[in-house]
């Protein structure tokens, strides 16, 4: 019997060639047979798995009793954790992924992973990663994202997972999304747009990544109705400046209708697009600070934006003290809410606008719907 300094033993099982190693984890003694024909081999074979002696989550606890009782068959090859992403990428059974849904599929993997390093440093197959460490994992998630960043994740974790593990095995199977709160309806006026403006070119005091482009992306917002994701990814391709048009097939019909939409440009936009050729580059993004942030985080624009907006709107401006907490009120979509507000209010035929924001928008119906309300009544009211 040879012991492992802090690690348990090695030990011969009597009338029998096989050398196991035991150790006491969480306070549960787990024996496991390892690859040694003697006991210096043994004893390496041991050291290896040393750092097992440090667990203290119960899953993973779970886990190595698991493969003690052979509960996790030898035959069933383990998807190492290192390679499990670049797998993913290459199946045959995974969803065709543009170049910025792959850099989020990256970054949401590594955000787990990074997790697993801290939380259950013994696992290093994907195979290992049970339902109790991924609701662990979800209640960590739920603390630092909100409800639709903590989406996004789930459900692109629940793809990889799927691609890559048996139908039956996949541990992200059970856990629950969390309800989002409504997109913010409210329309924000041309004064408060106007301060949005004023405080993303440098009035608002805060700290601002690429701020000299989040200033251009609050006027993408404003002047095409466009959804953030768009904006922020938008290209100098879609751009014909000539002409003062852009054309543009939102992310969000991209796979189904696959139709573009054409917006005229504002010459507030113009003006502010021939300033981003100053930083033009071989991207080809009209954002490209923001379009890489956005493919690795996008809740940190969006929260960017937030927090831009509502200082700006904060009656109570003073040196050295900043708002509370947005309540949600107003957020980037506002944009795009006061966009077919205002094309309404000046007239402009709801088709129209249809064809600027997109024809499957519920929201150009609901506004020009309310609008012919007020109208009418108006009308009503007026009858002597």
């Amino acid at each position: 019997m040879g012991r492992i300094k802090g690690a348990g033993f090695v030990y011969l099982k009597p009338g029998t060639t096989a050398w196991y190693w035991r150790v006491q984890v969480g306070g549960k003694r787990i024996a496991r047979k390892l690859n040694a024909k003697n006991k210096d081999e043994a004893e390496k074979e041991a050291q290896k798995l040393a750092h097992i002696a440090s667990v203290k989550s119960e899953e993973e606890v779970a886990v190595f009793a698991a493969r003690s009782r052979k509960v996790i068959k030898d035959a069933e090859p383990g998807i190492e954790l290192d390679k499990a992403l670049k797998l993913f990428e290459k199946s045959p059974k995974r969803r065709e992924a543009g170049k910025q849904r792959k850099a989020q599929y990256q970054s949401i993997y590594t955000y787990l992973t990074a997790f697993l390093a801290v939380s259950c440093p013994a696992i290093s197959t994907l195979n290992e990663v049970t339902q109790g460490i991924v609701e662990e994992f979800a209640v960590k998630l739920k603390k630092e994202k909100g409800a639709r960043s903590y989406n996004v994740y789930i459900g692109s974790l629940k793809t990889i997972f799927t691609t890559l593990l048996p139908d039956d095995k996949n541990p992200f199977d059970n856990i629950k999304k969390q309800a989002e709160n409504p997109i913010s309806s409210n329309d924000m006026t041309t004064e408060q747009i106007n301060a949005v403006f004023a405080a993303a070119d440098g009035e608002m005091a805060l700290s601002l990544m690429h701020r000299p482009e989040m200033a251009v992306l609050f006027r993408l917002g404003a002047y095409t109705g466009l959804r953030l994701e768009d904006c922020c990814i938008l290209k100098w391709t879609a751009v014909n400046l000539s002409q003062k048009i852009i054309t543009w097939v939102p992310s969000k019909t991209k796979n189904s209708s696959g139709k573009p939409v054409h917006i005229p440009i504002h010459p507030a936009l113009e003006k502010q697009l021939k300033t981003a050729t100053a930083w033009k580059d071989e991207s080809g993004y009209i954002l490209p600070g923001v379009a890489e942030r956005y493919s690795r985080n996008p809740s940190g624009i969006r929260q960017d934006a937030q927090k831009v907006i509502h200082w700006s709107l904060w009656k109570d401006k003073k040196e050295g003290i900043y708002p509370p907490k947005p309540d949600g009120k107003y957020g980037f979509h506002s944009f795009r809410h006061s966009f077919v507000s205002r094309c309404a209010n000046a007239g402009v035929p709801m088709p129209v606008v249809q064809a600027i924001v997109g024809h499957s928008s519920s929201l150009v119906t609901r506004i020009y719907t309310h609008l012919a309300d007020s109208t009418v009544r108006q009308i009503i009211n007026a009858l002597s």
